[in-house]
């Protein structure tokens, strides 16, 4: 045997004990990971107020991000906006506003002019960029938006979106549904929400929160199909067992339980997994199932 056989022989077992190791050390990363979510989620069924479900979420959200602040509402003549640094009225912070209104991510600019001076100069550092993203994640309580986390820098949004799931639903445990009132009511009103039933109502709202849950999820334990479906236009099939799995549980648990129930899990796929860009989702997706 020639020595570059034998050098290339060697060069390629070294290669494969490498990947072997890497794919060990990167599987016990993401048992870890998950282990460290499964232990916060533990953490805010524990919680018994407001307050530390709250507390709790700004600690957990902290290491998602290079900065992040919790925000409160207030609704008074003017609705004000309060963090650990300071408040600032919310006509001051269109940003703010339309995430609030839209009870959805939103991603904006570190400006004086998007998110208030206050707000603005509390997530800027010495060397921050012009061009620095603030990401806005609502906390929605029963159709009502009651906290908000904004992270800037490095930001793993689908954990903090997961977070706030969490932090949701603990906070939805914890006030009866006729003691729920909207830190910030949008601008306009839902007449067909109120006049559904409150079995009704309850039942779209857990809906609601499985669709975000198992989406959010997704994005973070299936990071690697989500991009490789998205790159082939095909994110269905990238994650096909997973998508018809959550299918049949939101059918069998909410859609034939009621006739004014929405798909909301094929809503939460088009928002949170393609940006609202159908085609993404590749041929084979079954589409809407009401």
């Amino acid at each position: 045997m020639q020595w570059r056989e034998v050098v290339g022989k060697h060069q390629a077992a070294m290669a494969d004990e490498l990947a072997a190791v890497l794919d060990s050390e990167l599987a016990a990363l993401r048992r870890s990971h998950a282990e460290s979510l499964n232990q916060t989620v533990r953490r805010f069924r524990q919680a018994t107020s407001d307050g530390q479900v709250l507390q709790l979420l700004n600690e957990t959200c902290a290491p998602c991000a290079e900065q992040t602040l919790l925000l409160t509402f207030e609704n008074n003549r003017q609705p004000v906006a309060r963090f650990a640094g300071g408040a600032f009225e919310l006509n001051q912070a269109p940003a703010i506003v339309s995430a609030v209104e839209s009870r959805d991510l939103i991603v904006t600019l570190v400006s004086d002019g998007q998110l208030s001076r206050v707000l603005a100069n509390a997530l800027r550092s010495e060397d921050s960029d012009v061009d620095d993203k603030a990401y806005l994640v609502p906390v929605v309580v029963r159709e009502a938006v009651v906290a908000m986390v904004v992270a800037a820098g490095s930001v793993k949004a689908a954990h903090i979106e997961l977070l706030c799931e969490a932090a949701a639903m603990r906070l939805e445990a914890l006030q009866p549904v006729a003691k729920v009132e909207p830190a910030v009511k949008t601008a306009t009103e839902n007449h067909a929400w109120d006049a559904l039933s409150a079995a009704d109502q309850k039942l779209h709202l857990q809906a609601q929160r499985m669709a975000r849950v198992r989406v959010a999820e997704w994005r973070i334990y299936q990071e690697e199909a989500l991009r490789k479906g998205t790159e082939d236009c095909d994110v269905y099939l990238a994650l096909k067992p997973h998508i018809d799995v959550a299918r049949q549980q939101f059918l069998q648990t909410y859609l034939s339980q009621s006739p004014t129930m929405v798909d909301y899990l094929h809503l939460e796929i088009l928002r949170s997994l393609v940006n609202d860009e159908d085609v993404l989702l590749g041929a084979s997706y079954p589409g809407p199932m009401v």
